[in-house]
C-alpha cells in the first residue's frame, strides 16, 4: 500500500484494503494511513476522509500520523473547517499536534485563500 501512496494509485490502495477486509483481515492503521496518503496525492480528499472516519469507527486506532494524513487531505479540497476540527479532535483524544499537524493546517488555510488565519 505504501507503494500505491508513492505512485498516487489511490484506487488500488483502497482495493487492497477492502480485499483484506473481505478476507476477514483487519488492515493496520499504518496501511490505512498509507492509503489516505495515496488519496491525498491523487487529490481524492473525500476518499481519504472517508477512510479516516471508517478507521475511527472500525478500529479506533487513530494516531497523530492518521490525523496528519487526514488534515493533509483537507488541503486538496480546501476544507479548512474540517482540518481545524481534526486538529481540535486530536487534542480531545490526548494526541499532541506537532509541527506536521500545524504545517498541514497552515497549508490548508493557504490553499483556501485564508492565509491570515494561519
Amino acid at each position: 500500500i505504501s507503494a500505491c501512496e508513492q505512485g498516487s494509485l489511490w484506487a488500488l490502495a483502497l482495493h487492497i484494503l477492502w480485499s483484506l477486509d473481505r478476507q476477514g483481515l483487519a488492515p493496520s492503521a499504518i496501511a490505512c494511513t498509507a492509503a489516505m496518503g495515496a488519496c491525498r496525492r491523487a487529490e481524492e480528499w473525500r476518499s481519504a476522509l472517508a477512510l479516516f472516519h471508517s478507521l475511527a469507527e472500525a478500529q479506533n486506532q487513530l494516531d497523530a500520523i492518521s490525523y496528519n494524513a487526514a488534515i493533509g487531505a483537507c488541503e486538496r479540497g480546501q476544507q479548512w473547517q474540517v482540518a481545524l476540527g481534526l486538529l481540535v479532535a486530536m487534542d480531545s483524544r490526548r494526541l499532541s499536534p506537532g509541527v506536521i499537524s500545524y504545517s498541514s493546517l497552515a497549508s490548508v488555510f493557504e490553499r483556501s485563500s485564508l492565509w491570515s488565519r494561519a
